[in-house]
């Protein structure tokens, strides 16, 4: 029975212990009996979805079986699961299904562990499962239910559904009753207190030491499954009686719980939980999914966002979540029948309203979450290995270059030798000269044999040169082809460069539906709060962006989605009389559109009047009347573009907030793209965005000043016009301006901008370079335009702490650095520009750290968090780190790795520290190397050295290590410090 099995709850000492057990012809035949009607069991919960009462029983009594058995075989591994499963089929007994509480959900990863311990027996007589998880998931599903049952029994003698606890006082009857643990009743006590309307405090996040490098993990992996349920919920909304998409959602609602309780995250945990329960309840056929649901679900998960991003911020978390639970809980319409299709479109606001302020600024979450996300891109594996090959081909081709070269000198070291050849011989000739012509007849004979032996050596010698520049001729054959040989592979080289640059540019390019999954509950949230039923379809979603491109897209596209669900998409009314669907329509669209991407955005509104438009622009002076005649219909919609314009009557602030389009165009122009706007009127309207695909590679123009070069993007460039200064530009309003096509320009020169040194002689005729910011034109004078080029865009990197008119930079193929100039900053200086300085800072390595650098250590531990922990934080003080699993990996390591000091875990599966420390000091080169040991368990200090006394263990650390303690250590142990004599002196202090 239920108050029987209530201990099996709570966690037990050998939950995560190694359990032995003697196997004899009896308990083998237990194990084999119990797998048996394990194999039953799991039929039955593999036939439907909800189970027939006939089954409630039966399971019943095999689960109690198996506990008995548990018991005879002394295994309390067994003993406890079979109690949890007698738990889950008594409490199912009573509520009448295994649906309420996710109990089928319990009883299957109950089952699932018990065949794993079973069969573990069976093939070792020991299991080392741990049944810490399954047990704590049982607890927070089951304790407050279980709980609710038991103290209803006390007092009134029968069970009741534990929705109608109400006003119970639960919480003293646990505690009498003892039938949980503590510390995973604490979020009993605190749903409880949610009941009442006692203040809701803000939550200090108290993540243990060993998790908070999961952070990152845990608030990416929410973010994740939060945009994923927000287009489940949306669906859903069209689509209410789906399974399949109210079990997916089930499934990211389930994962986000159980990320936050490993880090415990409590809020984040209590919401999804009570969210669970909701979704639990529809997929059991127990409430009808309606709209009040839905928008609760929506305030769950924009909460939650608002949480998640407060973690990620590491601040406490403010958000409050007591009133959206206790309206999952107690929500007085969840069970009334479905409302008719005017309830749900026309929803109480008030009751939108009561649920907090941070329903429609799910702009704000996105904003938020996108900042504590741009620092990490998830790359496709199928991209890294396409870098990695190419890579792999970049260092085998190093390795030809390297043999060419090797060949090549060899070559040209013949070449030399024989070279040396011909010039000795060549002396022969200056040495022994020929006799005067003048001499006919020899004196004596030994002058004849003189001659003779004279022209044999200049024969000799004569021989000798000719066979030396036939070899000489090989060889520079041989380092023609050598020579031929290199340059190929250097081709071959740049070819891999730029296939290497192509794919590392390749990594910040994501799919646009990152985008696009943010919109469908921001247009539902914006369409409701004006009465209008509009339904956003998206396309193109894996088309590829810059991922910097992607971040600064969302606030336009969002600005242009309100335009069209206030002013494109008509009221229900009007719709009906164009015989036009009641629901509005949205297409959101992405493609490609040769090097370029397009983004769409369509309504099947009412259009946009150009009548309208002129006049408005006439009125506020944007246009004047005599000039109205002349504009083309593309000419009057690009007027909506026009700084000051607004076509809203009244200035609200779905209406764009008194802002005009503008600051759509000016922002799309800074990612230099461009905008355009077709309408038909009646039939709707579709705004198209042109943009590049990456920022990282952009066209450029360069030019110079009293040779000093700098560039410009080419998508910014009007025109370059040659101009005559005395006669072209015209002194205006204190400041030099030209007439370019009517319109007056500011003229400056980029040693005004930038503040160097003019030429000493002023050019009369020279290069005006008129630039665009998309709202503003501004002329640059310059002495010289190089051309234009396309290069890789560099930042300035994080020593300049500002870099005044500059966007960034790049290499030329001359190795020129060239500063690429701000477009946007130089058409909003003023003659008074003051001068900015840029400041460095330059961090300078201390004689410790260079000396950290030179040391390998290897962290050995079977814990994955231990690990990162440790090596992490030796990483950041700059040692090198390689890290091993058991102390058998770590050996395999050691045969090709060469380390210094070894941090090593005593408690670990396949080879322990003992072993392991035993083996390492018989390999030579390690017997001298430091050693600590590191303990999770609680060991003697004096018994851990006495027992591994012969090894030379230097130190050891409990878990949690302190750190700082350890790299102290490892400093004294492997750094050497210079005395004051052989550094020259007294070292300098960082």
């Amino acid at each position: 029975m239920l108050k029987d099995c209530v201990e099996a709850l709570e966690q037990w000492p050998p939950d995560d212990k190694l359990e032995t057990i003697q196997i004899g012809a009896i308990e083998k035949h237990l194990l084999n009996s119990i797998s048996q009607n394990i194999d039953e069991l799991d039929n039955y919960f593999k036939k439907s979805e909800y189970l027939d009462y006939k089954y409630f029983d039966q399971t019943y009594r095999i689960l109690r079986c198996v506990s008995g058995f548990g018991l005879f075989i002394k295994s309390q591994k067994i003993t406890h699961l079979g109690m949890l499963g007698e738990l889950i089929a008594d409490a199912a007994r009573l509520a009448g299904g295994y649906s309420q509480n996710s109990k089928q959900y319990l009883m299957k990863i109950v089952i699932a562990k018990l065949q794993q311990v079973t069969d573990e027996f069976l093939r070792k007589s020991e299991t080392n499962q741990d049944l810490s998880e399954i047990v704590n998931e049982c607890s927070l599903y089951l304790a407050e239910p279980i709980n609710a049952l038991l103290t209803q029994d006390i007092v009134n003698g029968q069970f009741f559904n534990a929705e109608s606890n109400n006003e119970i006082n639960v919480n003293e009857q646990r505690e009498n009753l003892g039938l949980v643990q503590k510390n995973n009743l604490d979020l009993i006590e605190n749903s409880s207190s949610e009941q009442t309307t006692h203040e809701e405090h803000d939550e200090v996040l108290s993540i243990p030491i060993d998790k908070v490098g999961l952070i990152s993990d845990f608030c990416e992996e929410a973010w994740e499954n939060l945009q994923t349920s927000e287009n489940l919920l949306i669906e859903l909304e069209n689509n209410p009686t789906s399974v399949e998409l109210v079990n997916e959602l089930f499934r990211s609602i389930h994962t986000i719980k159980g990320g936050s309780r490993l880090i415990e995250i409590k809020k984040i945990e209590r919401l999804s939980h009570e969210l669970e329960n909701v979704l639990d309840d529809v997929r059991s056929q127990k409430r009808k999914l309606d709209v009040e649901i839905i928008d609760i679900a929506l305030n769950c998960v924009n909460t939650i966002k608002l949480i998640t991003d407060e973690v990620a911020y590491r601040g406490p978390i403010k958000t409050k979540v007591n009133h959206l639970i206790h309206r999952l809980k107690f929500g007085s319409s969840f069970n009334n029948p479905v409302k008719d299709e005017k309830q749900i479109i026309n929803v109480d606001t008030a009751a939108q309203h009561s649920v907090g302020h941070q329903e429609y600024n799910s702009n704000i979450v996105q904003t938020s979450s996108n900042r504590a996300r741009d620092e990490a891109i998830k790359v496709s594996s199928d991209k890294l290995d396409s870098v990695l090959n190419t890579a792999a081909e970049v260092y085998i081709n190093r390795i030809r270059l390297d043999n060419d070269n090797k060949l090549l000198k060899a070559t040209l070291a013949q070449a030399y030798i024989e070279l040396q050849r011909i010039k000795e011989n060549s002396e022969i000739f200056t040495y022994h000269k020929p006799p005067h012509q003048g001499v006919s007849v020899l004196k004596s004979q030994k002058e004849f044999f003189t001659l003779e032996n004279t022209y044999s050596d200049v024969t000799l010698g004569n021989t000798n040169i000719d066979n030396s520049l036939n070899s000489l001729s090989l060889i520079l054959d041989r380092a023609r082809i050598q020579s031929d040989d290199l340059q190929q592979n250097i081709d071959e080289l740049q070819v891999l460069s730029s296939r290497l640059q192509s794919g590392a540019m390749n990594f910040r390019m994501v799919p646009i539906n990152q985008l696009f999954s943010r919109f469908p509950a921001q247009v539902r949230d914006i369409a409701r709060q004006i009465g209008k039923k509009v339904e956003l379809k998206l396309s193109g979603g894996e088309t590829e962006l810059d991922k910097i491109i992607i971040n600064q897209l969302g606030d336009p596209l969002i600005h242009i989605l309100r335009n069209s669900i206030d002013h494109g998409i008509e009221n229900r009314e009007l719709r009906e009389q164009t015989s036009k669907s009641n629901v509005g329509r949205i297409n959101l669209r992405a493609y490609y559109s040769g090097s370029n991407a397009v983004v769409e955005i369509e309504d099947d509104g009412k259009g946009i009047d150009s009548r309208l438009i002129l006049n408005k622009a006439i009125e506020k002076g944007l246009v004047k009347k005599d000039q109205a005649k002349d504009l083309g219909e593309r000419d009057i919609l690009d007027l909506i573009f026009e700084p000051g314009f607004s076509s809203a009557d009244q200035v609200t602030e779905l209406s764009g907030r008194g802002v005009g389009m503008d600051v759509v165009k000016t922002a799309v122009h800074q990612m230099q793209g461009s905008i355009t706007i077709d309408s038909k009127l009646g039939k709707g309207t579709k705004i198209s965005l042109k943009l590049p695909l990456t920022l990282a590679v952009i066209g450029i123009l360069l030019v110079s000043e009293n040779e000093k070069e700098f560039a410009f993007p080419i998508l910014n460039i009007e025109e370059v016009v040659r101009i005559n200064i005395k006669k072209d530009l015209v002194f205006h309003k204190n400041r030099f301006t030209f007439d370019f096509r009517g319109q007056l320009i500011k003229v400056v020169s980029l040693s005004d901008i930038l503040d160097f040194r003019k030429r000493q002689t002023l050019l009369e005729n020279q290069f005006l370079v008129i630039l665009n910011d998309g709202e503003n034109k501004i002329g640059v004078i310059v002495d010289e335009v190089k051309g234009q080029q396309n290069v890789l865009l560099k930042q300035t990197g994080n020593l300049i702490v500002k870099a005044p008119f500059v966007m960034g930079c790049t290499i030329l193929s001359n190795s020129k650095l060239v500063l690429i100039l701000n477009v946007l900053e130089i058409s909003n200086v003023t003659e008074t520009n003051e001068k900015n300085e840029v400041g460095t800072k330059v961090k300078i390595k201390t004689e410790i750290e260079n000396q950290r650098l030179l040391k390998n250590i290897m962290v050995i531990d079977d814990s994955q968090m231990q690990r990162k922990r440790i090596s992490e934080f030796l990483i950041s003080g700059g040692y090198r780190i390689d890290e091993a699993e058991d102390g058998f990996q770590a050996l395999k390591l050691c045969e090709i790795k060469s380390v210094d000091a070894f941090l090593v875990d005593l408690q670990m599966p396949v080879m322990d520290g003992f072993q392991f420390i035993s083996s390492v000091r018989k390999i030579p080169k390690y017997r001298n190397a430091v050693l600590f040991v590191i303990s999770g368990a609680q060991k003697n200090r004096d018994g851990v050295f006495a027992a591994l006394k012969e090894f030379d263990v230097k130190n050891y650390f409990e878990k949690p290590v302190n750190l700082e303690e350890m790299i102290s250590e490892l400093d004294a142990q492997l750094i050497t410090f210079r005395s004051q004599n052989e550094s020259g002196g007294d070292l300098e202090k960082s």
